[in-house]
């Protein structure tokens, strides 16, 4: 088998990829207790102690012409 810089570049790309898997799936299988942002599902979905929640906006209304 021939080692050329492609084959090296595909083998750093797949073992960056099996990286973030792994890390993905351990972050996942070890919640930290007061984390937000993980990706799991057992948020309430309120935000988190003494953050406001952003309001929402129309843009609709700002475009319309009289």
């Amino acid at each position: 088998m021939q080692f050329d810089w492609q084959t090296g570049l595909a083998l750093v790309c797949v073992a960056l990829a099996a990286i973030a898997i792994a890390r993905r799936l351990w972050s996942f299988l070890h919640p930290v207790e007061g984390r937000c942002g993980g990706g799991c599902s057992g948020c309430s979905g309120q935000p988190a102690p003494g953050r406001n929640e952003l309001p929402v906006v129309s843009l609709s209304e700002s475009f319309r012409r009289s």
